[in-house]
């Protein structure tokens, strides 16, 4: 299932809403995830795959190691399910980024290494 805690300014649980899927749910993912992109590392591009339970809004962005947004793979409202989406980072230099997801349910971050 999924659950959703809503707190006040003071950090107090409002309430929590757990959602358990139906039957129709079945196969969708458990959990919001990004997996490790693949291939890590690679030359010149790589597969993103993220997991959404729920409908959400999502973002993706690629940063460089001195935090400057290098492109956006993703930016909008994705139905449940398993995504993917490919990076092809032909006009970038060598080195290592940060994948960053944002959804309605929390960051996740991942490294990876472009080696030309």
């Amino acid at each position: 299932g999924y659950e959703v805690v809503t707190r006040d300014k003071n950090s107090h649980i409002q309430f929590t809403l757990n959602i358990r899927p139906g039957l129709d749910a079945d196969g969708l993912p458990e959990s919001f995830e990004l997996k490790q992109n693949y291939p890590n590392p690679f030359n010149p591009s790589t597969t993103f795959r993220f997991e959404l339970p729920i409908e959400s809004s999502v973002r993706i962005d690629i940063y460089d190691m001195i935090g400057r947004r290098v492109t956006t793979l993703v930016d909008g409202r994705l139905q449940a399910g398993s995504h993917e989406r490919i990076w092809d980072a032909t006009s970038f230099s060598s080195g290592v980024y940060i994948s960053r997801m944002v959804t309605d349910n929390g960051v996740f971050v991942k490294k990876l290494t472009l080696i030309k």
